[in-house]
């Protein structure tokens, strides 16, 4: 599950509009960027806190806020300035500066999106410097849990990239595999050629 672009890249995903009209917090936070948005539809993009359902403790993310709602980010890779070639603790856990580089950590990442009740759709944006670009948006987003190594889960594919986690390359299908770093080997590639 490593999807790393040439110039740049940011994953992001979102919690359906049906399931995040629910309840709001009074202050500029929430479960998730959804329910920040949607609470502060003016909300700029920037770092928030918030605490997912089930989760006892709260944590930062960057929210990317958008017209079409806010977007939790999980990796955003501009260049070379943040090494993403870490092993396995630095994933689990996260790494970088939210408002840069950085990777929010597969913990994380799991407590988002745990409550299956909640459809979550994961988004990959690419782009270069000639301000080409290209984006994937993958309904039904999850992560099992550390047992699994934070198994990837996606449902339906759109978008203009062509659908690298399940297959649109020839021997590539990481839809149901777990997380892979430069210590651990869970994916669907063989050999692991971290970035």
């Amino acid at each position: 599950m490593n999807l790393f672009g040439c110039c740049g890249l940011i994953l992001a995903f979102l919690l359906s509009f049906s399931e995040a009209k629910r309840a709001v917090s009074l202050q500029v936070s929430g479960t998730d960027c959804t329910q920040i948005k949607i609470h502060s539809p003016q909300a700029s993009s920037g770092v928030y806190v918030i605490q997912p359902a089930g989760l006892n403790t709260r944590f930062k993310v960057y929210c990317e806020m958008r017209p079409d709602g806010g977007w939790t980010v999980f990796q955003r890779r501009t260049g070379g300035a943040v090494s993403f070639r870490r092993k396995w603790a630095a994933y689990k856990n996260g790494f970088g500066n939210l408002t840069q580089d950085h990777w929010l950590g597969l913990k994380k990442v799991f407590g988002i999106t745990k409550n299956k009740s909640k459809k979550w759709t994961l988004r990959v944006d690419l782009w270069d410097h000639e301000n080409g670009s290209a984006f994937a948006e993958y309904r039904n987003f999850r992560l099992g849990n550390e047992k699994s190594a934070f198994k990837l889960h996606v449902g339906k594919y759109s978008g203009d990239t062509g659908d690298a986690i399940r297959g649109a390359y020839p021997g590539i299908d990481q839809n149901g595999f777990g997380f892979s770093t430069i210590d651990r080997d869970n994916d669907g590639c063989s050999p692991y050629r971290g970035v």
